[in-house]
């Protein structure tokens, strides 16, 4: 079937053949809303994983009881059921982030920025993520939200949300997945084209003897962090005194693994924040979170996303 003889060209199209144009909402209005959506959400949360197991235990004891055709369909009419469920369960969390994204967050991007493009659903290419070699390769899935691309200061920049999964079939049929990244994604553009690629991640717990090409006189930063630079040389005008503080002081603010890459006339940031911007969950929601409180959260996680270009402003290398 051609998707595009329908219109269908994005994920925003898709959502909004399926499920309808998203609605211009007062305040009021869209507490009530989500909120109807989030009890809806409840119970499906429950009974999707439960009718997963369902189904393989009555694959199993259905085989030994009733034979393995009656087993096998008894399995079938189960999954059925789980994907029927899932399906639905999908869909409100869709229109819960819609309705959010269309009523709350939008307008406060356009606040904080000169905004060119906002999509709830959308995220940044796969490829980007490949190419800027921040995570280790082991992952082979990825998928995000809230794409945002716009102007900061006059600073081009892009930013989603990303998860980078891990599948695996293992020889006995089995299969199993990792999320190896879970978080924000934030891409600036510089003023300068960069020939040498400078790296910046912070250590994991098992891997803090690793050494760096860069050894600063921040003792807490050469802990914390590893520096990987074809130039060492030209890594020490990025890699400042004020840099090194303000990124310690901020991850240790966070609670985040930070890592940077800053290659060509780019620069990567990946926030390993195990979260997701501008989302309110269901528990909020339903112990009632209002539509003013959840402005309040996302002013907050948009003031963490310009600080941290703000702080890159301040390197004039990057920034003649």
């Amino acid at each position: 079937m051609d998707m595009s003889a329908l219109g269908i060209n994005s994920m925003e199209d898709l959502l909004t053949y399926f499920l309808g144009p998203v609605e211009t909402l007062s305040d009021a209005e869209l507490e009530i809303r989500v909120r109807v959506l989030s009890k809806k959400l409840l119970p499906l949360k429950i009974l999707v994983p439960i009718f997963l197991v369902v189904a393989f235990a009555g694959f199993f004891f259905g085989v030994i009881g009733l034979g393995f055709l009656q087993g096998f369909l008894l399995a079938v009419l189960f999954l059925l059921v789980s994907g029927a469920l899932f399906v639905r369960m999908y869909s409100l969390r869709m229109e819960v982030k819609r309705l959010l994204g269309h009523n709350a967050v939008r307008a406060a991007l356009d606040k904080a920025f000169e905004l060119s493009e906002y999509s709830p659903v959308r995220f940044i290419e796969w490829e980007q993520i490949r190419a800027a070699e921040l995570i280790d390769r082991n992952w082979n899935s990825c998928s995000g939200s809230d794409f945002v691309q716009g102007k900061y200061r006059n600073v081009s920049f892009t930013l989603s949300d990303i998860r980078l999964m891990r599948h695996r079939h293992d020889a006995d049929g089995s299969q199993s997945k990792k999320t190896v990244f879970k978080g924000q994604w934030l891409i600036v553009d510089i003023n300068r084209n960069l020939t040498d690629s400078l790296c910046i991640r912070e250590r994991k717990a098992r891997k803090r003897g690793v050494k760096s090409d860069l050894e600063t006189e921040n003792a807490i930063f050469n802990g914390r962090f590893q520096v990987v630079a074809t130039d060492p040389h030209a890594a020490s005008d990025i890699v400042t005194p004020h840099f090194m503080d303000y990124i310690v002081n901020r991850d240790a603010k966070a609670k985040t693994r930070v890592l940077m890459k800053f290659m060509g006339h780019r620069v990567h940031i990946a926030l390993d924040s195990k979260r997701d911007l501008f989302e309110a969950s269901e528990k909020k929601i339903l112990s009632g979170m209002t539509v003013a409180q959840f402005r309040e959260q996302i002013g907050q996680e948009v003031r963490y996303i310009t600080e941290m270009i703000d702080e890159l402003l301040l390197n004039e290398y990057l920034f003649r």
